[in-house]
């Protein structure tokens, strides 16, 4: 890809982020069936593994504890939405043993078309935090409210 924030296996999903506002919204969510369209979905293979993210590794990582949200502002970082650098770099520099990852959360996009319509995945360019134990950990509030876990490719 290019140095674009935003990665999409196809050229129209890239081109609907940036629908003008009298356009419905584009609907993502958490990646339907995980784990196992990891192995059965090529759509979602494509974009991690192939030509566009290139992960190499790809963990569901749970929204961040009570206790982690108190750490951090006891640290003095408080979490800023559509921040993930900042979010992330801060929490570095404030915690001893966390580090910055860098890499995607990826969406799936929802759609109101037959089930039988090929799955198309969206990678947006996102940064968070490896504990001292390597544990991933996402201070950054979702881009999906709705959101109970984020999908990330390192």
């Amino acid at each position: 890809g290019d140095d674009s924030d935003v990665e999409c296996a196809d050229a129209a999903t890239r081109e609907s982020l940036w629908r003008p506002p009298t356009q419905p919204p584009l609907r993502l969510g958490f990646p339907d069936g995980w784990p196992d369209s990891f192995r059965s979905c090529p759509p979602l293979k494509r974009l991690l593994g192939g030509s566009h993210l290139r992960g190499s590794r790809c963990r569901a990582v749970e929204p961040p504890s009570a206790a982690e949200l108190t750490a951090a502002a006891a640290a003095g970082v408080v979490p800023l939405p559509l921040r993930s650098f900042a979010n992330a770099t801060r929490l570095a520099e404030a915690s001893v043993g966390t580090s910055v990852v860098r890499g995607f959360c990826v969406f799936e996009r929802l759609r109101d078309e037959p089930s039988g319509a090929e799955r198309i995945f969206v990678g947006v360019r996102h940064w968070w935090n490896a504990d001292a134990t390597g544990r991933w950990v996402d201070i950054t509030p979702p881009l999906v409210a709705s959101a109970r876990r984020s999908l990330l490719v390192e």
